[in-house]
């Protein structure tokens, strides 16, 4: 009995010896997660630690685990906060400390980063890991020399430490000791051969050496070192670019479509690597050869728009994004072709079938931002201002950073006269943009609207900081540097553009001699580029006006008779010759000249105008008209030649059929200024119906903020039949102060004053109206007189 009760204690003990604690049991789970992690499978190694921790949820290590796991993941977000977690359950936890400052250091957030690495210097001064860390920062923040400090404590610590090594291998590529930065990467790389860091700077390192034989071994050791990572194909690729190797390039972007399976990107970079070096002809064709293989990537045919974009296949672009959106299987796909389809559309004229084309994607999903923003532009197109606003604001609600958002919302604050809003978007798509040109010209070219032309400098100079060769930007430099008045800064752009552009360099030259007033170094300047590029129209246009300017007609017939002669179907060449025949007020040999532009282009339009022009010179009015009903004939609907046909029937004082003209075009283009005034000041002038006096001031209201004389003076005389000559005064007056000479305005204040029952100031207006038009057609004379009389 004695026997067999000791037995039973042993097997007890033994029963309770292999039941673990809780706590050991935890330790297990962290242990296998551990194992799993090392081993590559953190799907199994996060639920082990998840295990740990529903049995101790203040258990270290295993928070630790999973923020391993989700750095692994590449989940940089998630694994910060779990190592929050680690920190919060053991605060002197050192190894976690050290993964938080990596992650803000990765992620640019210097200064938490530093807040960080204080704490893990108060845990471990000397130890090497934190030393190296704190030095990456503080490098970053430009402490250089405080930096090499802290890496050579680290290297005394730790001899291999891959940190500190990078930081003084920088510092000294920086320096340009790239000597001595070598041997640190190499010290590095000795210790780590897997360190993405060292080997990539050592690639850089050795193409200041000039040894791209060496940068190339390396990143090929990179790929045998990390073959599934893309990344170093293409850098190798594009180092063999830039060393001209454009074969052995093409052959890395062919390797890796084989090994990918026709891997996108790299099908991709293939066929721009093409067509930036063999011409778009050769690039379609192998992109032919990749959508027979593979006839539903979406991705190709994106790519095969921009290519036929790229050489005017507007044929081809159209059918493509068909294709496109019956293939694809993606909404976003299908949304996007739907939506590049409209846009391209709207460019053709094809204003219905493009906004069916976005209203089938806003159906499906009322936020798609391309289709609210081509549906935004054409509001703003059609003056739907505040509909336009709404859908904009819908996007940035979204997306605050959408750049066309804020661009287009710029656009519809301008048209509205709401000066501060437009001006306060336009910077922000500017700077969310990246001071890039398309969002940087029209802002500086807005700017200079406001009259404010050395804001809109600073603004162009801030995009060639970014683009310093591009070309509109400086242009638009110097123009403001015109206008301003500083030649010699002026000068100094030209200087920058012919860098750029010699043939463009001297057009600008041309155009700021002109603004001096030096004609015949005007004329040097132009000549140089038409020598440059005489096939260039614009450059040819610029050379004959040069002459013009300096009363040289016959330098200029000669100029043109040569292109005339050289090249018998030149007909920019002739329609020159008949403009230059009409500033001589040679009307009869301005007809032949256009009317043989006419023969051999019967659609030009330019030519329809001047010789139309020419002929109402003449007295010829019916003529002048039916010849731009010629115009319209062949090109039905053509704004130009429909606004040339409302202004001559103006100018015969065919007020009512002008009227109907005007109010076509407005329906087209309701955001033409041009065709606002002309038809606002008809509807005042000539109509005395309350409607129609309200429709024009609703048409001059745009004018509120406008700098332009002329359609301040609408605006005003809207006022003034419509009863306000209080609103209309202060209009009318800054008309009459910045063209003085314009006895319509004169009219037009007098009347004004004497509403006002300002009669002197009201006889002396009207007064000085008739003495600018003594002797000459004013067709408010009869006005003028009945109102004198009456003062």
């Amino acid at each position: 009995m004695r026997l067999a009760y000791r037995i039973s204690v042993y097997v007890f003990c033994a029963l309770i010896s292999g039941c673990d604690s809780p706590e050991e049991k935890a330790r297990q789970y962290v242990e296998k997660g551990e194992a799993f992690l090392g081993n590559g499978d953190p799907v199994k190694a996060r639920l082990e630690f998840k295990n740990a921790l529903q049995i101790n949820d203040q258990l270290a290590p295993a928070w630790y685990g999973l923020a391993r796991v989700a750095k692994q993941d590449s989940d940089w977000s998630e694994a910060f906060s779990l190592l929050d977690r680690v920190v919060e359950s053991d605060p002197g936890n050192l190894d976690a400390h050290i993964e938080q400052v990596r992650l803000l250091l990765g992620a640019g957030q210097l200064e938490r980063a530093l807040g960080v690495s204080t704490a893990s210097l108060q845990l471990a001064p000397d130890d090497a890991r934190v030393l190296a860390l704190r030095a990456a920062i503080i490098y970053t923040l430009e402490d250089i020399e405080g930096a090499a400090d802290l890496a050579h404590r680290a290297l005394a610590a730790d001899p291999g430490n891959s940190d500190a090594l990078l930081v003084l291998a920088t510092e000294r590529l920086e320096r340009g000791n790239l000597s001595e930065a070598l041997e640190y990467l190499d010290r590095g790389i000795a210790h780590d051969e897997k360190n993405v860091a060292l080997q990539l700077i050592k690639v850089e390192a050795l193409n200041r050496l000039d040894r791209s034989g060496s940068s190339e071994r390396v990143l090929e050791h990179l790929i045998e070192l990390y073959p599934e990572t893309d990344a170093f194909h293409y850098l190798l690729a594009h180092l063999y670019l830039s060393q001209s190797k454009v074969d052995d390039a093409e052959r890395v972007y062919r390797d890796l479509i084989v090994v990918r399976g026709g891997d996108s990107r790299a099908q991709m970079e293939l066929i721009r690597l093409l067509n930036r070096t063999r011409g778009p002809a050769v690039a379609i064709a192998e992109l032919e050869k990749l959508l027979a293989e593979e006839p539903a990537s979406t991705d190709l045919r994106f790519l095969m728009v921009q290519l036929q974009h790229r050489i005017g296949d507007r044929e081809g672009v159209g059918e493509t994004l068909e294709v496109i959106a019956d293939i694809a299987t993606s909404v976003d796909s299908k949304h996007k072709a739907l939506g590049l389809l409209a846009a391209f559309r709207l460019e053709n004229g094809q204003y219905d079938q493009a906004m069916m084309l976005v209203d089938t994607v806003l159906s499906e999903d009322p936020r798609d931002e391309q289709a609210l923003l081509i549906q935004s532009y054409r509001q703003i197109e059609q003056r739907q201002l505040s509909e336009a606003v709404s859908n904009l604001r819908r996007i940035l609600n979204d997306d605050p950073d959408s750049t066309r958002a804020l661009f287009l919302l710029g656009k519809a604050h301008e048209l509205a006269g709401m000066r501060d809003l437009a001006e306060d978007r336009y910077f922000r798509a500017f700077e969310v943009g990246g001071q890039s040109p398309q969002f940087g010209l029209p802002l500086a070219k807005y700017l200079i609207k406001l009259q404010r032309p050395h804001r809109a400098a600073q603004v162009v100079e801030d995009v060639l900081g970014a683009y310093p060769e591009n070309i509109e930007s400086l242009i638009l430099l110097a123009r403001i540097r015109i206008i301003s008045g500083d030649w010699s800064g002026a000068h100094s752009v030209v200087d920058r553009i012919r860098v750029v552009d010699e043939q463009i360099g001297y057009e600008v030259l041309g155009s700021l001699y002109a603004a001096q007033s030096d004609n015949e170094k005007s004329i040097d300047a132009f000549r140089r580029a038409y020598q440059i590029s005489p096939d260039t129209q614009g450059s040819m246009n610029a050379l004959v006006a040069a002459y013009l300017r300096a009363g040289k007609p016959d330098e200029a017939h000669d100029l043109l008779d040569s292109v005339i002669s050289a090249q018998e179907d030149s007909t920019a060449a002739r329609l020159l010759k008949g403009q230059v025949y009409l500033s001589e007020g040679k009307e009869r040999p301005a007809i032949r000249s256009f009317s043989q532009v006419l023969k051999r282009e019967p659609a030009n339009t330019a030519a329809y105008q001047y010789l139309s022009l020419a002929k109402s010179r003449l007295g010829a009015w019916k003529e002048a008209l039916a010849t731009l009903d010629r115009g319209l004939a062949f090109v039905p609907g053509d704004f130009n030649l429909s606004l040339a046909k409302a202004g001559l029937l103006e100018n015969q004082r065919v007020f009512d059929e002008a009227i109907a003209g005007y109010e076509k075009l407005i329906d087209v283009r309701p955001n033409a200024d041009i065709v606002a005034n002309n038809l606002a000041s008809l509807l005042s002038e000539h109509r005395d119906d309350h409607d129609s006096l309200l429709r024009a001031h609703e048409l001059a209201r745009r004018f509120q903020e406008s700098e332009v004389p002329h359609f301040k003076d609408t605006l005003g005389w809207t006022y003034f039949r419509l009863g306000k000559p209080e609103d209309a005064r202060g209009l009318i007056e800054d008309a009459v102060r910045e063209t003085p000479a314009m006895p319509v305005f004169r009219y037009h204040l007098g009347m004004t004053y004497m509403a006002l029952e300002e009669k002197e100031l009201a006889r002396r207006e009207l007064q000085l109206a008739l003495e600018l038009t003594s002797g000459g057609d004013f067709p408010f004379r009869d006005d003028v007189e009945s109102a004198i009389r009456r003062l």
